[in-house]
């Protein structure tokens, strides 16, 4: 069988044998790093035609040529995130989740985590229902964004904030933010909001350069009165939220989701009035910064055994580079009062605001190349940036945890300590190290 094992010598012992023996060549997708970003990648058929994701848009680029196509999303970055989208959705006991990582100032994904996970190399041997790409699927109540959103359009005065903290919207709905619970309860969705939904492209596809968007629901702008803010009818989708929350954080330009680097960005802006009062509110916050825990199920029914839990976040704090979300679908009600994993979020936030603008990964492979053997021992890391040291640990599935900023001072395990049993790392950089 061509190009299994080492055939190159014992294909041509094959051919010497003569009549009796049929060479049949067969095609064969390989992908180096197994299922990592799977559903960004997608699959294809047995004849190589792209059927999802990335491979469906190799297809189209090349009706004009063969030419690899460059993305922008950081392999070592992703394979951090699905890590901790995995260990979080087994903790929350989560059935589904999605954990997507965005530069807000140009709208380049640099991750694009999903859970579960499944080969692409044998992707018909995984239940259709999985293969989707949970990101783009608009089934998600934004509470907490629209919270954000309805205060800005004048539905709260500035004395109903508070501390963020969750806050009670009724049985069903529980928001992270920073308005009281009866503040929340006096906001709500009406002409005016609406139309500021729609400006932030609530409910329209964000144009993501990925088969399979989902657009998902917006009330009529004709509202003839207020909608309580757990009963708008408002379904979106984890990266309309994330493209949405980002133009918060840069000042209203409305940026397009973009996973290839050459696929041209498509900037819109929001009216100043409506950004100004919540620039000043997420301003000096990193981390974690809106939120909802819904109830799912069928409204009215007794169908209402588990939650979903939508996380949005950035760092750094005062001008923020990256922008986040995670949504967790199917969490069981035991876990509905454990607090939001926002740690471990906050971790791949700075991970992905050291990276530079300028590298790119190749969906061929590329100058990165598979993935290198886990080293034996601690490589020597001081003087390294967090993305060299995140690529040089990716092999080694080591739980890394950074403090500080800017290029690592410090280290454990120390350099050249046996990695093995060791299951976490820590990496201190020369700005504000502990």
């Amino acid at each position: 069988m061509p190009g299994r094992g080492g055939a190159g010598g014992r294909l041509q012992g094959l051919r010497g044998l003569g009549g009796g023996v049929d060479l049949v060549e067969a095609w064969r997708r390989v992908y180096p790093y197994g299922e990592a970003a799977c559903a960004v990648l997608g699959y294809v058929s047995p004849e190589g035609r792209g059927l999802d994701g990335v491979e469906y848009l190799l297809d189209t680029a090349r009706a004009g040529g063969d030419r690899p196509i460059a993305l922008n999303l950081d392999i070592g970055l992703q394979i951090q995130t699905e890590r901790v989208l995995r260990r979080v959705s087994a903790g929350l006991g989560a059935g589904r989740g999605c954990f997507v990582v965005m530069d807000v100032r140009s709208g380049a994904v640099s991750a694009m985590a999903n859970w579960p996970a499944w080969d692409p190399a044998r992707f018909y041997a995984t239940d259709r229902e999985r293969l989707g790409n949970r990101s783009l699927r608009a089934d998600v109540e934004p509470a907490g964004l629209l919270a954000a959103l309805a205060w800005a359009s004048g539905g709260a005065a500035p004395a109903d904030l508070a501390a963020w903290a969750w806050r009670p919207l009724g049985p069903d709905v529980r928001v992270w933010g920073p308005w009281s619970g009866s503040a929340l309860r006096r906001l709500g969705i009406g002409a005016k909001a609406l139309e500021t939904l729609w400006r932030f492209r609530l409910g329209q596809a964000t144009g993501v350069d990925l088969p399979g968007e989902e657009t998902g629901a917006l009330p009529a702008l004709a509202a003839e009165a207020d909608l309580p803010l757990d009963k708008t009818g408002v379904r979106v989708s984890p990266l309309q939220m994330l493209a949405a929350f980002s133009a918060l954080l840069d000042g209203g330009v409305l940026h397009r989701p973009r996973i290839a680097a050459e696929t041209p960005d498509a900037p819109a802006r929001v009216p100043g009035e409506v950004v100004r009062p919540l620039a000043g509110l997420f301003a000096d916050r990193g981390g974690m910064v809106l939120g909802a825990r819904v109830r799912e199920g069928i409204r009215g029914t007794s169908r209402r055994d588990t939650w979903r839990l939508s996380l949005l976040g950035c760092w750094p704090p005062g001008a923020p580079r990256v922008a986040y979300v995670m949504v967790l679908d199917g969490i069981a009600p035991a876990s509905e009062a454990l607090l939001p994993p926002w740690p471990e979020l906050g971790r791949i936030a700075r991970y992905a605001a050291e990276l530079p603008a300028d590298e790119t990964l190749s969906a061929t492979g590329g100058a990165n190349g598979p993935p290198a053997a886990a080293p034996r021992r601690m490589p020597d890391l001081r003087g390294k940036s967090f993305r060299v040291a995140l690529r040089m640990l990716q092999s080694t599935r080591l739980q890394i945890r950074i403090e500080g900023r800017g290029r690592i001072a410090d280290q454990a395990p120390r350099p050249g300590a046996p990695l093995e049993g060791v299951r976490v790392c820590r990496l201190v950089g020369g700005e504000g190290g502990r």
